[in-house]
């Protein structure tokens, strides 16, 4: 005699396996869940990871007492870094001519090879090239120099001309220094800022001979025997409309241009915080961004790094 479900037995069958559909449904949308996670937070620690060491990199070749904060909102409004509080946005510093600085290699033979800096660095005090209106540089090629600045400005600074833009600035920081007249910071903001008392305009008048500009350069009060060559400044700078962050690059405080003078280019979208701190002779930096799922879920991620 052949034996059927009864209709209880059916039921119950049927409740089964909906319970077990339903937890395995739990299941892998826990799984999937967990994927989504997981690989948007490996997408924004690497693109996090990405900008904060494009922004180190640079940062390595800061003047580092030039460097500042500046209010987003009061941009007339900066402060030395190591003055600065979180409420200051905006992060600038000058920067050397470091292209420039490395020069070229030329190859002697197969087996070794001569490094030609294009600028040095060092000033002789005791020759008789150096005063007031010009200095010697010792183990310079300046003609290489010109050449680097020349290419990486678009054939727009010409170190060989007067009143090209490029300059110098001391290493040994004075003793009147000021964060807002020293570097001419402020002059695009104010036409009242004097001019910046600490930036010589220069060309190259050999290639171990820099000359100052004179009338559009302060005249150095003192010569010191170390310098930085530089034409150019750089800005991190956040759009809070947009939530994104910017790097503006290529103009001189130091002639009255405003980082909006420069050239812009986008770091990175989807911004919610940017902060900055210096402590002794380090800064410390964190970037939080973010990635939209749905209308109303988003997954955050934070990253800090350090700059010596």
């Amino acid at each position: 005699m052949k034996k059927s479900f009864t209709l209880v037995e059916l039921l119950f069958v049927i409740i089964i396996l909906g319970i077990i559909g339903a937890i395995s449904a739990q299941i892998i949308a826990k799984i999937f869940e967990q994927y989504i996670f997981t690989r948007t937070i490996n997408e924004l620690e690497t693109k996090t990871e990405l900008v904060l060491t494009q922004i180190a990199k640079r940062l390595s070749y800061r003047i580092k007492p030039t460097t500042i904060a500046r209010d987003l909102d009061n941009p007339t409004d900066i402060k030395s870094l190591s003055d600065a509080n979180s409420s200051y946005e905006i992060l600038e510093w000058i920067e050397y001519a470091h292209d420039s600085f490395r020069g070229l290699y030329s190859n002697i033979d197969s087996n070794s090879s001569i490094f030609y800096p294009g600028w040095s660095g060092f000033i002789d005090l005791d020759s008789n090239e150096t005063n007031k209106t010009q200095v010697k540089t010792p183990g310079s090629k300046l003609t290489i120099a010109r050449d680097i600045i020349y290419k990486k400005s678009q054939n727009k600074i010409d170190l060989n001309v007067t009143n090209n833009g490029c300059a110098i600035i001391f290493k040994e920081i004075p003793t009147d220094y000021d964060v807002v007249n020293s570097y001419g910071w402020n002059r695009g903001y104010d036409s009242n800022s004097s001019l910046a008392k600490d930036v010589f305009e220069v060309h190259s008048i050999s290639d171990d001979v820099l000359k100052f500009d004179g009338s559009n350069a302060n005249s150095p009060k003192t010569v010191y025997e170390q310098y930085y060559l530089t034409y150019g400044a750089k800005a991190i700078v956040p759009d809070l409309s947009k939530k994104t962050l910017y790097l503006y690059y290529d103009y001189m405080p130091w002639r009255g241009e405003k980082y909006s003078d420069g050239k812009k280019a986008k770091l990175i979208e989807n911004v919610t915080l940017f902060k900055f701190k210096q402590a002794d002779k380090v800064i410390r930096m964190k970037l939080c961004i973010y990635k939209k799922i749905t209308n109303d879920f988003n997954i955050s991620f934070c990253k800090e790094k350090v700059v010596y």
